[in-house]
């Protein structure tokens, strides 16, 4: 498999959110984490090597992890980065000797003695699970169980063609007490992501406020010039009525999501009080998401 993951640097909360993204219903497992490794030119500024319930994400758990951003006077440093995401697959695989319903079944010996077995009804991945990790140069192991989980016998995998497993010689007569067999193997696979972040866009936000004296309405619009490749536009345009003497507004205030807001007829003299709060969020052309 290779891991997939996103990353979006939140400039409001000076973080990074790595996400991964893997679909692991594909896979059959029994526990798979997730840890991060971030760098920063040459400084690494973030790094966990738990491959447990401590890893920075546990399938299962959580799929993503916050990442405080280096910073200098209170701005994220810009430059290169680099956010290296290591994945630990735990797979254990099940099969009984005896047919057992939702499991997979194994194929008595015919000798006797014998150091292979065959999984009539093998998992879609085992084979690859078992030569990855036998390439890797990793130990597999394989455990024969009897029916009160007691170990018959335990040995590493010397080999895999298909649904065969190869393992140390047991006797045939003891097949009959073989009722579980488990293979766990573990493997890490890595997925790296290079991102150039520039800071954040030059953005002059504009307000303009007119009042028609005719109509007693006023009208409050966001002219702000935003840069052209924005995903995500989040506005909050407010505007607060004047107050009385005692300091309690005319009205409530009125507020939307959209460029302009008009407020009236029959408004109040005063003084108003008009806000503007704006979030983008963009991707940059190495996928690297940014909100601000």
């Amino acid at each position: 498999m290779t891991p997939t993951f996103n990353t979006t640097f939140n400039l409001d909360d000076l973080e990074a959110i790595v996400a991964d993204t893997f679909n692991y219903n594909t896979l059959i497992y029994s526990a798979a984490y997730g840890n991060v490794t971030a760098k920063q030119g040459n400084s690494i500024f973030h790094q966990n090597t738990d491959f447990d319930n401590n890893a920075d994400i546990v399938i299962g758990t959580n799929s993503s992890v916050d990442i405080p951003l280096p910073t200098q006077n209170g701005v994220p440093l810009s430059g290169s980065y680099r956010f290296i995401y290591n994945v630990l697959i735990e797979d254990e695989v099940l099969a009984y000797a005896s047919t057992n319903s939702g499991f997979n079944t194994v194929n008595a010996p015919g000798a006797a003695t014998f150091s292979t077995i065959t999984l009539t009804s093998p998992p879609s991945d085992l084979e690859e699970v078992i030569v990855a990790l036998l390439a890797a140069g990793l130990n597999v192991q394989v455990g024969l169980y009897d029916v009160g989980d007691g170990l018959i016998v335990q040995s590493n995998i010397v080999s895999s063609t298909g649904s065969v497993i190869t393992f140390a010689q047991v006797t045939e007569a003891g097949f009959a007490n073989i009722a579980k067999v488990r293979i766990i193997g573990t493997n890490t696979y890595t997925k790296t992501s290079d991102y150039l972040f520039n800071g954040c866009p030059n953005v002059d936000v504009q307000l303009n406020v007119t009042a028609d004296c005719y109509r007693s309405q006023l009208t409050a619009a966001d002219v702000t010039n935003y840069p052209a490749n924005l995903t995500t536009l989040t506005r909050e345009l407010t505007i607060r009525y004047p107050l009385l003497s005692n300091g309690t507004p005319v009205a409530s205030p009125s507020t939307t999501s959209d460029a302009s807001l008009t407020v009236g007829p029959n408004i109040w003299t005063g003084g108003y009080t008009i806000s503007l709060s704006s979030q983008m969020v963009y991707v940059q052309p190495d996928d690297l998401t940014v909100i601000e």
